[in-house]
Order: C-alpha cells, then sequence, then structure tokens
C-alpha cells in the first residue's frame, strides 16, 4: 500500500476510536419498549385465575397499597434467569403497571457488562415506577448479597426477592434475611418486601428446587413476608410441564404471563 495510504487507514482508525469512546461511556438511554409476546391458545391447558388483587392487612397489604399507590417508588429485584428476559414476568409485571397510570422504568441488568444497561419504558402516567431488575443467569442469592451496591444503586421501597432454582452456598432464606438487613443499613430505614414461590422445575432439578422453596416459604412465614405462590399457579394445570415450560427450570411465554398473573393477584395493581 502506498505510504499516503497508510496515512489515511491510520487517520480513519484514530477518528473512529475518538467517536466509539464518547458512545462507550454515554449514559444509558430510555427506549420505549417493545409489545411483549402473545401467549398462544393452551391445547391442555386450564384458564388462569382473574388477575384482581385480592385486598389484605399486615405486610401483605402494606406492599399492595405501596404498589397501588400515589407516589414515586423504587422497587429492587433480586433474583435469577427466570425474570430477566423482556418477556418474563418482571416484564409483563412492569407493562401491567403501567397500564394502571404510571410510567414504568426498567433498569434491566446486563451479566457481562456487570452494570445495568438501558433502561425500558412501559406505559405513560404522572406517577414514576422504577424497577431495577437485578435478575442474573445461573446466579444464586449469595451472588446478589456479593455485589448489592451494584444491584441497588438507589433507595427501594421494595425489595421482591426471587432466588431458589440455583443453590447457593448456604441455604436461601440465610441469605434472603442477609440482603434484607445489609439493604436496611445501607439506607438506614426498613424497606419492605416481597419473595416468590418460583415456579416448579422437573427432572433432576425438582428436588433442589423445592428443598429451597419449602425454606422460602417457612422463612415468609416466619417473618410476615409477603409470598407469591407461583408454584401452585402452575401446578393448578395438570399439564404445566408440557404448556408453561420451555426446560428443566425455565417457563415459556404462557408460564410467563401465568407468572405474572400470580404476582399481579397477589401484590397488584
Amino acid at each position: 500500500m502506498p505510504v499516503w495510504g497508510m496515512g489515511l487507514a491510520v487517520a480513519f482508525l484514530v477518528v473512529a476510536a475518538a467517536v466509539a469512546i464518547p458512545a462507550a461511556l454515554s449514559t444509558p438511554e430510555r427506549t420505549q419498549a417493545t409489545e411483549l409476546r402473545p401467549v398462544t391458545p393452551l391445547a391442555t391447558g386450564q384458564a388462569t385465575p382473574s388477575t384482581s388483587p385480592d385486598v389484605a392487612d399486615g405486610a401483605l397489604g402494606e406492599v399492595q397499597s405501596l404498589i397501588a399507590g400515589d407516589e414515586p417508588i423504587v422497587i429492587s429485584v433480586l433474583g435469577d434467569s427466570t425474570g430477566n428476559g423482556p418477556n418474563e414476568w418482571v416484564a409483563r409485571w412492569a407493562k401491567r403497571i403501567g397500564e394502571a397510570g404510571s410510567t414504568v422504568t426498567v433498569h434491566y441488568w446486563d451479566e457481562t457488562a456487570a452494570a445495568y444497561g438501558d433502561a425500558v419504558e412501559y406505559g405513560r402516567g404522572d406517577r414514576t415506577v422504577e424497577i431495577w431488575n437485578g435478575s442474573m443467569p445461573g446466579k444464586n442469592a449469595t451472588n446478589a448479597l456479593n455485589i448489592l451496591a451494584e444491584l441497588q444503586p438507589v433507595q427501594p421501597n421494595l425489595i421482591v426477592y426471587n432466588f431458589g432454582h440455583n443453590i447457593g452456598p448456604e441455604p436461601v432464606d440465610v441469605t434472603y434475611g442477609k440482603i434484607q438487613a445489609a439493604s436496611e443499613e445501607e439506607w438506614g430505614t426498613p424497606i419492605l418486601r416481597a419473595a416468590m414461590l418460583q415456579n416448579p422445575a422437573h427432572g433432576e432439578r425438582e428436588t433442589p428446587t423445592k428443598r429451597s422453596q419449602d425454606r422460602v416459604s417457612s422463612w415468609a412465614s416466619r417473618n410476615d413476608v409477603p409470598l407469591v405462590n407461583v408454584r401452585d399457579a402452575f401446578t393448578a394445570n395438570s399439564e404445566w410441564v408440557a404448556d408453561y415450560m420451555i426446560d428443566e427450570v425455565h417457563p415459556n411465554d404462557n408460564g410467563s404471563q401465568v407468572w405474572a398473573d400470580a404476582v399481579i393477584k397477589t401484590l397488584g395493581p
């Protein structure tokens, strides 16, 4: 290549790098959510129950009031790959909150970047709801505890726990207690909480999953933690494996909608 050609090539690379570096360091953008994939009619399944929330007292009533209220709120979701996707339960719940009259901004955790990526907005309303969706593929509650400051960059009004399929070094309920204590110490105030009793697994994954779920159920009962019983919502359909699952652990679109319906029926709105 002529010397002048090499010079032009080098200059082009320098300019391209100068443009790319600021772009890589720019603030994540907010994008409007695309339409969620619809669920398909079930050949063997049963109709999902009504998603109207049952008004409750105690801790569950406080969470319902928070979700249905008029004040801006921040929700921290800590979980695994059953909730990290744009068509899974967190996104479907956010869409429902948006439809109820809020502008909902969901920050999705980017496992590759080890940081939150671009935010996605659902709905249009005067009230703002922020969801920091710290759902991480293949991770357990201890993984969340280890990077809690990154997963909760702002003070949450509500923490939603969603672990159990991936087994950590200690029982999941023990780690939930540590996360709650660390969050409240960091922000200097009590924080509302809720937990998922996740979908059942099948095959070899069911035994450890059920063991974790039993501990989560007991922990929630002892500590008056609102519990969304996704397991029973799945097993109410005798063909739940065929109708709701794509593998031993993960729900398909129909399963994600059943999950979201259980969340809405329990927590609202």
